[in-house]
């Protein structure tokens, strides 16, 4: 039986990514972008328990894919550091979740009319209204038929394409199979539910109610064929 690798590292410990050399930094890189896929496109809030049975599939299926390619693959760090990379990829997704946040709250500073003087009350009413009004943070005016544009809001649309869709690292580029046809409805939700939160850290017990509305407002789109087509 291979025995545990100590730290590439001086100093650190298993669930820091500079514990692991070089070839198993790859990897779990990889088991990174794994998890990202899954939390876009499947389940956006994973239970903790349930996320530390994942990483062990994001892990395998990372060191098959770099056993097809041929590539040097380190023994003795996994599975014996199983704990550790299991805390360090979920501290990841929850990283990777606030730089959601993070580009949200930029794009909603961006893109939405607020007090030209930047007056507190005016706009916790602005945002209230745009809250309010059946999702009207979400609408962009009427088509020339006069039905309403709605999950086309530029701030929605625009966070979309930059976080899931820009750079050659993002999880459209790494996994067209899943994001290529059309924008899966996790990741609509998913930066939907950021916008309406705004600058609230990431906590899956006050994103995961407006989650579940927000899918209930999606879905009630799709009862019509003119707003489902365009959604």
């Amino acid at each position: 039986m291979t025995k545990p690798v100590g730290p590439a590292t001086e100093g650190t410990e298993p669930w820091k990514l500079q514990y692991y050399d070089p070839s198993s930094c790859d990897i779990i890189d990889h088991a990174k972008q794994f998890s990202h896929c899954d939390t876009a496109s499947i389940n956006a809030f994973p239970v903790h328990s349930m996320f530390n049975a994942k990483t062990i599939d994001y892990i395998e299926e990372a060191i098959a894919e770099h056993r097809m390619q041929h590539l040097h693959i380190s023994e003795g760090w996994w599975p014996h550091h199983a704990l550790g990379i299991t805390r360090l990829l979920w501290e990841d997704l929850g990283n990777w979740c606030s730089g959601l946040r993070k580009k949200a709250c930029s794009f909603v500073a961006q893109h939405y009319q607020w007090d030209p003087e930047n007056r507190c009350e005016q706009n916790i009413e602005i945002a209230r209204c745009l809250l309010g009004n059946g999702g009207l943070f979400l609408k962009n005016g009427v088509d020339d038929e006069g039905h309403t544009n709605n999950l086309t809001h530029l701030v929605l649309t625009g966070l979309i394409a930059d976080f899931f869709y820009s750079g050659s690292t993002s999880v459209s580029q790494l996994f067209p199979e899943v994001f290529s046809p059309e924008v899966p409805r996790v990741a609509m939700a998913i930066a939907t539910t950021a916008i309406c939160v705004g600058e609230v850290n990431f906590r899956v017990t006050t994103y995961s109610p407006i989650y579940v509305e927000i899918l209930g407002l999606m879905s009630k789109c799709d009862t019509s064929p003119i707003h489902q087509a365009k959604t």
